[in-house]
């Protein structure tokens, strides 16, 4: 029986390390409880893809190493969080072993074209928070239509590591070419990044944020360098396709120019872009009406306080507001996890963009501009993950697992 529950609690380790895009500060509680509630005592040593899991039934103790990649497949994680409740409440271990198989076992709930129409909508639908034009909106669904593509046909093979390189390359060169007068209105890569966004590591950059701000450094600092990692790949790409098109590093810089969609428009499309993130990342689409009401909360509060006290201030007060309303609405067992609850309103903030724009400027060649992004972009990464964070300690019962 002891065989079993370790064996079991090896998997629900997996399973939400798998799921711990937000941070990992969470999985050591939640793997603890699964535990003691089998009579075993676990601890663990957890990094951003592998965790030490230590379990001592009283009679022996063994150790084991897990590892996995980190993602953002929220139908996963959403069953994860009812098993485990249910776990810790008395679950018998044959029927926790039983439910475990199944989620670990279950195909994706959405077909590959759904997923496809899931990134149109995703990336469509963010376009006008960025550039509030029509030209933005209609050569996005283009755009994102051919990411979505690349999406679904590297998902789950060989050569998934390399999406941000090689989808940031084929839009770059798409918007080079193919859309070359609205590029250069709106700036290539302002055109381009709403596509891109899916590849973006902004939610790994805002959990490095909030890892490092809670003392897990080796957590923090791992995954620091591996969103880094990414976004490099994503600036490479861009690079590539600027040389490969012939345009030049000349290409690579940002326009002004002047919305033409009204603010009701860009507040209700955060609805379908909702549905869109449901599709894309496998959320169960009954959550998508309180998903989309933290989504557009957030924006709406994001603007109003931005308005006030600029764009610190808006993404401080947004962030927190979001973390806290995620937290306490997560404590429900009907609703679903709090990353589920967050991620809508945490693209609002747009983090990781800002850092890939600064790059660009300055490689093609516009230092002023590409400093002011990179600037911004060291402050509201960690502004995110330090609002998001505070809100979840202002609402969280109990302290925080904290390394001693």
């Amino acid at each position: 029986m002891k065989d079993d529950a370790r064996a079991l609690l090896i998997d629900v380790a997996r399973l939400l390390l798998a799921g711990s895009a937000e941070g990992v500060f969470v999985v050591r509680e939640s793997v603890r409880r699964v535990g003691a509630a089998h009579g075993l005592d676990a601890d663990l040593l957890v990094l951003p893809d592998q965790l030490v899991l230590r379990i001592d039934d009283g009679a022996t103790s063994t150790v084991d190493v897990i590892e996995t990649m980190p993602g953002l497949s929220l139908d996963r994680l959403e069953q994860a969080k009812r098993l485990v409740a249910e776990m810790h409440s008395g679950l018998p271990l044959a029927e926790a072993r039983r439910r475990l198989d199944a989620i670990l076992a279950a195909p994706p709930p959405y077909p590959w074209w759904l997923r496809i129409v899931g990134v149109v909508l995703f990336t469509a639908c963010f376009a006008p928070s960025l550039v509030p034009t029509w030209t933005e909106l209609l050569t996005t669904v283009v755009l994102g239509a051919v990411m979505g593509v690349l999406f679904v046909a590297f998902t789950g093979r060989r050569w998934e590591p390399l999406l941000p390189l090689i989808g940031s390359f084929v839009i770059g060169c798409l918007t080079l070419t193919v859309f070359t007068d609205a590029a250069y209105a709106t700036g290539p890569v302002m055109l381009m990044l709403p596509a891109l966004f899916i590849v973006i590591p902004g939610d790994y950059l805002s959990a490095a944020s909030a890892e490092l701000a809670v003392g897990r450094i080796s957590a923090g600092a791992t995954r620091l360098v591996w969103a880094s990692f990414i976004l490099v790949q994503i600036i490479i790409g861009v690079e590539l396709a600027a040389q490969a098109t012939g345009a030049g590093r000349q290409a690579l810089f940002e326009a002004s120019q002047p919305g033409t969609l009204p603010f009701w428009f860009i507040v209700l499309a955060w609805i379908p872009f909702t549905v869109g993130l449901a599709l894309t990342f496998n959320a169960s689409l009954r959550n998508v009406p309180i998903m989309a009401a933290l989504t557009m909360g957030t924006y709406l509060l994001y603007a109003g306080f931005a308005k006030l006290g600029g764009d610190l201030v808006g993404t401080l007060v947004a962030g927190a507001a979001l973390g806290a309303a995620a937290t306490l609405l997560a404590r429900s067992p009907a609703l679903p996890p709090r990353l589920e609850l967050v991620v809508g309103g945490f693209f609002t903030l747009t983090v990781g963009s800002l850092g890939l724009r600064g790059v660009t400027a300055l490689i093609g060649g516009h230092p002023i501009v590409g400093a002011q992004d990179l600037f911004s972009f060291l402050l509201i990464v960690p502004t995110v993950a330090l609002a998001l964070l505070a809100g979840f300690l202002l609402v969280r019962q109990g302290a925080l697992d904290l390394p001693r």
